[in-house]
């Protein structure tokens, strides 16, 4: 099941990656059709599929499925803004732009018990929520939604459009700054600064963001992103861009720079312990 999963979705992005138009609503719209289509693979190979356990089918409904499901979701909802952005002043712009947030923002706030409970990495729920046909505890959510398809389990599929809003709002956002040609305002340099590469503490940022490490949770990317860049006087730039072209489609490993912090602490603390003067 995993190697399967692996392999289409190293396949999605790569075709993804080859897209070559430039226009936003072209890319979403292309990018789209490659993801249902990956998406339906899925759905094929998981057709005679039988879980092993019930740890196996948890993994699926809580970490795989909603791996694709919410590409899928991401490029339909980034055609449907892009389609019906207005042409005119830049005033009715942002106004589109800033009520689409609001009505995204709502289905978070619909979902937001559930959603805290994933991003904090609890797991004594997941027997009823990443089950099929269970009844979760945790509701009311909108778990009722494709509940009778034993492959769009509830809320896996919540799961994966609010990934998918939380990485919309995003670029939202950012296309909100750009229209205002906003910047961070930047502070002298301090005693720190970062000198790892700007992809990495993207990544980094968007870890914490994606734990709610900050304001219990409820801190957006934006502001987290905002907070560090005035810290270490540096511009991260189209932020958004680097997360959905440069991470999000890795094909080898997407947390390569968490994966090295992990690797590089566990080192140092084996060397403090064979030679704890050195701490």
């Amino acid at each position: 099941m995993d190697t399967t999963a692996k392999l289409i979705f190293m396949e999605m992005a790569e075709q993804i990656n080859n897209i070559r138009p430039n226009n936003i609503l072209e890319r979403a719209e292309l990018s789209y059709k490659i993801v249902k289509e990956s998406v339906r693979k899925l759905n094929d190979s998981m057709e005679q599929y039988t879980f092993k356990n019930q740890e196996e089918e948890i993994r699926y409904f809580k970490y795989i499925r909603p791996q694709l499901l919410r590409e899928q979701i991401y490029y339909a909802e980034l055609y449907y803004l892009e389609s019906l952005k207005p042409s005119k002043d830049k005033q009715s712009i942002e106004q589109y732009l800033n009520d689409h947030l609001k009505y995204n923002n709502q289905y978070f706030e619909r979902n937001r018990t559930f959603y805290n409970y994933y991003r904090r990495g609890q797991t004594h729920q997941d027997q009823v929520l990443f089950v099929s046909m269970t009844e979760s505890a945790l509701l009311p959510t909108e778990g009722a939604i494709e509940k009778d398809s034993y492959l769009s389990q509830g809320h896996s599929y919540i799961l994966a459009r609010l990934q998918a809003l939380e990485i919309l709002n995003s670029y939202i956002q950012n296309e909100i700054n750009t229209l205002n040609n906003r910047s961070p305002s930047y502070k002298e340099p301090g005693e720190l600064t970062w000198t790892a590469s700007k992809v990495a503490l993207i990544e980094l940022l968007y870890a914490l963001a994606s734990i709610g490490a900050f304001n219990h949770g409820k801190a957006d990317l934006k502001t987290i992103i905002n907070t560090f860049q005035e810290m270490f006087s540096i511009h991260l730039g189209n932020y958004y861009a680097v997360i959905q072209q440069n991470i999000r489609i890795r094909k080898k490993n997407r947390t390569a720079f968490l994966d090295s912090l992990k690797e590089y602490m566990e080192r140092r603390m084996d060397e403090t312990d064979e030679n704890p003067r050195f701490t």
